[in-house]
């Protein structure tokens, strides 16, 4: 693959967790869905606790899905780089959303998952449409973005209040429900709630 090709994670591939918990059946399904059938497949592990040196089942579940596993020396993440440096991206933008919307670090899920969505949503610099148009044939339909961290009202649902009676919540925009372009999620301010 060539290192200006994004591979492609829909909302729903990406992933956040509060623990280096190995996320083995995550990975399972991932690999199920988009490991490549080609020969020479590879895939860099330090040699953290949480992967390699102390979870047989990830180098197994490689193994089964046609990869040889390459353990970079320990504390030398620069051996690692390509892959260092698309964490280092995910970081900083997740770092520059949420200091450009003044959130609390609590929203970072938020953020990345926002992040992701725009990313898979913009071609690279080789390529004439984004990963996510290679990989639905459909075209990116961007219409219903709105900045992360924005002001929203929203209308609960059921029954409408007559009219000049506000029947409205106040809430901060986080992005889109996986999968979806219309539907979003937001944190309502009154009650500290994500809905």
């Amino acid at each position: 693959m060539d290192s200006h090709h994004r591979p492609f994670l829909q909302d729903e591939d990406g992933d956040t967790r509060a623990s280096k918990a190995s996320p083995i059946n995550w990975l399972r399904e991932f690999l199920e869905k988009h490991a490549p059938t080609c020969s020479g497949k590879c895939v860099f592990m330090d040699q953290g606790n949480e992967l390699h040196s102390n979870n047989p089942e990830v180098c197994k579940l490689f193994a089964w899905f046609g990869y040889e596993i390459r353990p970079t020396g320990a504390d030398a993440s620069n051996q690692n780089a390509p892959v260092e440096r698309g964490h280092l991206v995910v970081a900083n933008a997740i770092q520059a959303i949420l200091l450009g919307t003044d959130l609390l670090i609590k929203f970072w899920p938020h953020a990345f998952h926002f992040w992701l969505c725009i990313d898979n949503s913009m071609a690279s610099q080789d390529q004439l449409v984004s990963p996510k148009c290679i990989t639905t044939s459909k075209k990116d339909d961007l219409s219903a973005l709105r900045t992360f961290g924005c002001r929203v009202w929203v209308c609960p649902p059921g029954q409408q209040s007559a009219k000049f009676i506000p029947n409205s919540r106040k809430g901060i925009f986080l992005g889109f429900l996986p999968n979806a372009d219309k539907h979003f999620l937001w944190y309502e301010t009154e009650t500290q709630g994500v809905n």
